[in-house]
């Protein structure tokens, strides 16, 4: 099966900074694009008991994340994108390996206090798609997901849901 993994292990951060995965499937002829999107979201804090307790990467009050991105090697992949307030901007992976035909993307996410980060790739995946598997990282809180796959003759579904265990959807041909 093809997959896509978001690699998040739980911390105290997970208390405030909220995180949401959106996956787009479109059928192309000879394979199936992919667009993954993995927003960081981390409120200001409402008090100083809070703001003691939030994340605080080397003293910026920053969250950090390593976020690692899984894809099959055979993926043609575009470039790597930081959107914040509506700007895109590329960026390096800080890691790019294939391992037992597995393409690992590696790249450290901060999120300012008050602020969002998304995480964006598009990448196209050659071949039929029969099912799709989304995992979960263990440990790790559930995660609000959202799927679209729309098929060749434009037809769409959609499925929103809170990720708490790996997903395996069959789907149709």
């Amino acid at each position: 099966p093809r997959q896509i993994r978001g690699v998040t292990l739980w911390s105290k951060n997970d208390l405030f900074v909220q995180k949401q995965m959106d996956l787009d499937l479109t059928h192309r002829p000879g394979g199936v694009a992919h667009r993954l999107g993995l927003t960081y979201t981390q409120p200001r804090p409402r008090d100083r008991d809070e703001q003691r307790l939030q994340p605080n990467v080397a003293g910026t009050a920053h969250y950090g994340n390593y976020v690692e991105i899984r894809v099959p090697s055979a993926s043609q992949v575009g470039e790597l994108v930081v959107v914040r307030d509506g700007r895109r901007q590329r960026v390096r992976p800080e890691e790019q390996v294939v391992e037992h035909g597995v393409l690992r993307l590696g790249y450290f996410l901060l999120v300012p206090p008050g602020e969002s980060a998304r995480l964006e790739l598009d990448y196209f995946v050659p071949g039929r798609l029969r099912q799709l598997e989304v995992r979960k990282q263990f440990q790790s809180l559930p995660l609000p997901i959202t799927l679209v796959l729309a098929g060749g003759n434009g037809a769409s579904t959609t499925l929103s849901k809170r990720l708490d265990r790996d997903l395996l959807l069959p789907l149709p041909p």
